[in-house]
């Protein structure tokens, strides 16, 4: 970049900051992004020029009109830049994955959304297309009528009524417990976001309080969309090797970096359950090397590489026998 548009792009940062905020739609936005300019748009992006070209590639490849109108639910409803960033690994692997798919048009395909909040990733698949019916759950309903109904509402007013989607929005919200609230052969795919991945077992080692049997089974679900919000391997390893142990293997993953945080998303598929000397699978592991997400998965390795390291040698922390696994599993790509 030029010194002129280096200066031009923080010129627009501070104006982006300092000018007065205003009600659109009901929403405080600042008059600089209600005027349509995205710094993103300048690709300004020191130390990070891999990150934003990762950014720029996947938006290009996305032409799907049901990602294309799942995107119009978070630009509409929230911060795209942010919370669109993290939600569409999700929004991205539910739509690639074929494992639910059936060859009959008229079985009903189902996604959940366990710990909805604010809605915005149940509104966002039901407005795609792409399922027969969506389920938000929350065990908040004050959470649920802030968020997911509240949101769901101001969707069917002001978007409906421009013809952006169809008048038959698929979605339902849930005030419960996990998986508690759904019934048997209501879930093809089950999608959970923003917990920490002890947390995310809790709810999917839930047992059926009269057969005893885990809820998953009962609930018929194929697939299994996560994203933790804790990125450490050691969580991350113990979370993949509790769900091998139930007998569901990774299909494939996505990996973005928000400032401050590293977000890995994975979907897994029901599998034969493993004998005792199958190697457990590692995070990172179905992440392509050659993708154009490759760039941040360097970049969580290495940090995490040296975090474990220099943990190990001041003697702070004892490494667990999984993160050497992983370790080892990550250090041909790391480029530290």
């Amino acid at each position: 970049l030029s010194y002129l548009q280096v200066a031009l792009a923080y010129a627009m940062i501070f104006i982006a900051t300092f000018i007065p905020s205003k009600f659109v739609g009901g929403r405080l936005v600042s008059s600089f992004s209600h005027a349509g300019i995205s710094c993103r748009s300048l690709r300004f992006c020191p130390n990070k020029s891999a990150r934003c070209r990762q950014s720029a590639t996947l938006e290009s490849e996305r032409t799907d009109e049901g990602y294309t109108m799942a995107r119009k639910v978070f630009s509409n409803l929230a911060n795209k830049n942010r919370s669109w960033k993290r939600m569409s690994l999700l929004v991205d692997l539910a739509f690639q994955d074929q494992h639910t798919s059936t060859s009959s048009s008229n079985t009903p395909r189902t996604a959940v959304d366990i710990g909805t909040d604010h809605g915005l990733l149940a509104l966002g698949l039901a407005a795609s297309g792409k399922f027969d019916k969506v389920v938000g759950i929350d065990v908040s309903q004050q959470a649920l009528d802030n968020g997911g109904l509240r949101f769901e509402n101001e969707l069917r007013e002001n978007l409906l009524d421009r013809h952006l989607f169809s008048s038959n929005l698929p979605v339902a919200f849930r005030c419960g417990s996990g998986l508690s609230v759904l019934e048997p052969g209501e879930a093809d795919i089950v999608c959970i976001a923003g917990m920490g991945s002890r947390t995310i077992l809790d709810i999917l080692s839930t047992r059926s309080s009269t057969s005893g049997a885990f809820l998953l089974d009962e609930l018929g679900c194929q697939s299994l969309i996560l994203q933790p919000t804790n990125s450490r391997p050691r969580n991350l390893s113990e979370m993949y090797q509790a769900l091998f142990e139930l007998g569901w293997m990774p299909a494939d993953e996505q990996i973005t970096y928000i400032p401050t945080r590293w977000y890995l998303t994975t979907i897994f598929h029901r599998s034969a359950k493993p004998n005792d000397h199958s190697d457990v699978p590692l995070p990172c592991s179905k992440l392509k090397r050659n993708g154009a997400q490759f760039a941040t998965l360097q970049d969580y390795a290495c940090h995490h590489q040296k975090w474990l390291r220099n943990l190990q040698r001041l003697g702070k922390s004892e490494l667990h026998p999984l993160e050497y696994k992983w370790l080892e599993s990550v250090e041909s790509i790391s480029q530290c």
